[in-house]
């Protein structure tokens, strides 16, 4: 937990004053449908839930770049008999395009790092990795207020963890899907 929080910490703190025209921070909710392969059950579909706190630099109708960290939440267990939390940092990469005064759609792109707490393997904690590629449309209700909504897929590449009880298994895993979310966002 700690180094998560010192990278999040260090890159927030390098590109804050980089990229500080705009800024502004957001919370999105989401859902999101998952194939599994690998981990306890293979080639499970599963359902998740996420909380998204964000901060982002840039102006409108053109780049932003965002950081964020995720709360998400697994209908099923994928690693051991708990539904576990994954906890995820994330950096965007967003291009808005100008369609009204006040709409806004958006193409991002996005990489990140989470652990999931699991018991019974040779670890307390599973690592993952995390590609995204989204569309979605900003919607400018205030001044300074957003409404935010639209699809990514996810990418999510696991570390293998091993579990031993009379023999020793190795568990590689993989997930992938699409998810809906809707946000605020308030600019600063």
């Amino acid at each position: 937990m700690k180094k998560f929080r010192s990278v999040v910490l260090a890159g927030m703190c390098f590109l804050t004053p980089v990229m500080a025209t705009d800024v502004y921070m957001g919370l999105d909710v989401s859902g999101s449908l998952q194939t599994v392969k690998g981990g306890v059950t293979s080639n499970l579909r599963e359902k998740s839930q996420a909380a998204k706190l964000k901060i982002g630099f840039g102006e409108d109708d053109s780049f932003k770049y965002q950081f964020h960290l995720d709360y998400v939440r697994f209908n099923d267990p994928l690693f051991d008999n708990k539904n576990q939390a994954l906890y995820e940092t994330a950096f965007d990469f967003i291009k808005e395009l100008h369609a009204q005064e006040d709409i806004s759609p958006y193409v991002k792109l996005g990489l990140g790092y989470g652990f999931m707490p699991i018991d019974g393997a040779s670890k307390k904690n599973i690592g993952e990795v995390v590609t995204t590629a989204g569309l979605g449309i900003s919607f400018k209700t205030m001044e300074a207020l957003y409404v935010v909504t639209g699809f990514d897929y996810t990418y999510r590449f696991w570390q293998d963890v091993k579990y031993t009880t009379s023999s020793t298994q190795t568990l590689s895993t993989k997930s992938y899907g699409l998810g809906l979310y809707v946000g605020l966002n308030y600019k600063f």
